[in-house]
């Protein structure tokens, strides 16, 4: 949230047990364009914060991966 977004993205998910979490960014081409969790995480509601680093207006995907499953939800950058 905001999606579309001018500016930072607030990025929430919620684990259900404590698991290693992957959480990137990525453009349209597959190019990852930000890691912003990778590591060990308490279950729970968490939430990560994406400022763009540059990442110049079009559609990004964030994906999620954890107890071996991904999750990919489509983020919009604008001007």
């Amino acid at each position: 949230a905001p999606n579309p977004a001018r500016g930072a993205v607030a990025l929430r998910f919620t684990l259900p047990e404590a698991l290693h979490a992957r959480l990137a960014v990525y453009d349209v081409a597959g190019r990852r364009v930000a890691v912003l969790v990778d590591g060990l995480l308490a279950a729970g509601p968490h939430e990560a914060e994406w400022e763009g680093g540059g990442a110049g207006p079009g559609l990004y995907f964030a994906r999620l991966e954890a107890g071996g499953s991904t999750i990919t939800r489509r983020v919009a950058r604008v001007r």
